[in-house]
């Protein structure tokens, strides 16, 4: 039960949260995973590749044994050949090791860099943190992995040895190499068997992994609203900014009203103010456009400047669907020349439209 006053965390972690968290390298991952494909992965390997290994090894024994008597300072004479049968046996085992690890954790995290982990933190030596972390849910949930796959292991163990039984039983009358071969074979069937178990208790785990990952990010809901405001900006503050720039917008606009030519209305209802410059503008160009109390004013703007007032309902729909900045498109020429034409004859001045 979460303490009074205390805000329960109920919100998905935000997608910045996400990255902040990955920055700090913490991601849902689990340890078993990489383990548990080296050992699958060294079983298969030596399954495949134990009699060339064999042979490499055998190599590298006899020519470091035979030449023992020659002292250290002659076997530095063979270091190449040496170092090059060591390579044979154990760079493709490295190798291995290394490609597996990282796969394993690409599968789970992709590529990802960070010093957080390892940067030095006073609280990692705190030995009151340290028993805290020893009698966590986190340290009880370890535990009984570790329990789970040491039973694994010694179920597995029994349950091969017991099928196994007569074989062990025939192997003290064998000679010594059919015995190192017979236990060798035992040990990668074992391996084989306990590294398919461990890669699908580690999947679970994995999941598990996920799980309380995600729930560790989770966020209050008075979390997420700073974030967005920390990022987004106040929704308050950005509604009065957009009311701001509407009304500045609008005052711009009746600005325009009064060097346009021409408003046509519908008559009530909309209203599109034009303005053209002769040898200016290639096209009368839109200046002013509104709907219901917006094109009222814009109305008595343009009698309060003198400009003159058409109505034309067609036209001014038309119109009204361009924006404002915008010069009329070709097919409304011949319509709004008539008009800027008896416009300007009314004031007696003449257009080249």
């Amino acid at each position: 039960m979460p303490w009074f006053g205390r805000e329960e965390r109920t919100e998905p972690a935000t997608p910045r949260r996400r990255e902040e968290a990955r920055r700090k390298g913490q991601v849902a991952k689990t340890r078993e995973l990489p383990s548990a494909l080296v050992i699958l992965a060294f079983a298969l390997f030596f399954n495949f590749y134990s009699s060339k290994c064999l042979q490499n090894m055998e190599s590298f024994f006899v020519l470091v044994l035979s030449h023992l008597y020659i002292g250290l300072q002659g076997l530095i004479m063979f270091k190449t050949p040496i170092m090059g049968l060591l390579a044979t046996v154990l760079l493709p085992f490295m190798v291995m090791v290394l490609a597996v690890a990282l796969a394993a954790n690409y599968f789970q995290v992709g590529w990802i860099f960070s010093s957080n982990p390892v940067t030095p933190q006073l609280s990692r030596i705190d030995p009151i943190a340290g028993l805290k972390r020893l009698v966590s849910p986190v340290a009880l949930v370890e535990a009984i992995k570790a329990l789970i796959k040491l039973a694994i292991v010694g179920f597995v163990t029994y349950k091969l040895l017991k099928v196994h039984l007569s074989d062990l039983v025939s192997l003290a009358s064998l000679p010594a190499p059919s015995i190192g071969g017979y236990a060798f074979s035992l040990s990668m069937k074992l391996m084989m068997v306990l590294g398919m178990l461990f890669v699908g208790l580690s999947l679970l785990d994995y999941f598990y992994q996920r799980y309380e990952f995600e729930s560790s990010i989770k966020m209050t809901k008075e979390e997420v609203k700073e974030e967005h405001k920390m990022y987004e900006g106040d929704p308050r503050v950005k509604a009065r900014i957009r009311s701001l720039q509407r009304t500045l917008a609008r005052t711009r606009m009746m600005e325009a009203v009064k060097e346009a030519d021409v408003v046509i209305t519908n008559p009530q209802h909309i209203a599109v103010a034009l303005r053209y410059r002769v040898h200016r503008d290639s096209a009368p160009e839109v200046v002013a456009k509104g709907a219901g109390h917006i094109a009222h004013k814009i109305k008595e703007v343009a009698r309060k400047y003198g400009v003159a007032i058409v109505e034309n309902p067609p036209l001014a729909r038309s119109l009204f669907k361009l924006e404002v900045g915008d010069v009329i498109p070709p097919a409304l020429f011949k319509a709004v020349a008539e008009i800027l034409a008896y416009v300007y004859k009314l004031k007696n001045r003449s257009i080249g439209v």
